[in-house]
C-alpha cells in the first residue's frame, strides 16, 4: 500500500487487486525497556498461525501478491516481564478483485 497509512483500529480499508503487497508497521510503548518488547501478529484470511517478532524486526511485516479478498491483521505485545497485552489490535482490509472477475461481467 506504499506509504499510505490505514485508518485506526477496527475500520474497513478497501484496496484495489493491483495494490496487493502489505507493508505494517506498529510499535508498543513501554517506559521500561522497550528493547525487550516482542510482538505476536496474524493476518487472519492468510496466516494458519500467530507470528511472533522482536522491536528490530517492525518494520519486517509484509506480505506480497495476496489475492482478492478480506483479511484482517492481528497484533499483541509482549512486555518484559513476558505478559501479553489483553487488547489486540486489529486492521481490517479487502482487496477488490478485478472488475473481469466479479459477477457482473
Amino acid at each position: 500500500m506504499g506509504n499510505k497509512p490505514l485508518s485506526r483500529n477496527n475500520t474497513k480499508n478497501s484496496i484495489i487487486y493491483s495494490n496487493n503487497t502489505l507493508n505494517f508497521n506498529f510499535r508498543g510503548i513501554s517506559f521500561y525497556n522497550e528493547d525487550l518488547l516482542e510482538y505476536s501478529y496474524k493476518l487472519e484470511g492468510f496466516d494458519q498461525k500467530w507470528q511472533i517478532i522482536g522491536q528490530s524486526m517492525l518494520d519486517k511485516v509484509r506480505y506480497i501478491g495476496l489475492r482478492p479478498g478480506k483479511y484482517t491483521l492481528h497484533v499483541k505485545a509482549r512486555n518484559f516481564s513476558g505478559q501479553w497485552s489483553e487488547v489486540i489490535s486489529s486492521q481490517s482490509i479487502q482487496i477488490t478483485p478485478p472488475y473481469y472477475f466479479t459477477w457482473w461481467f
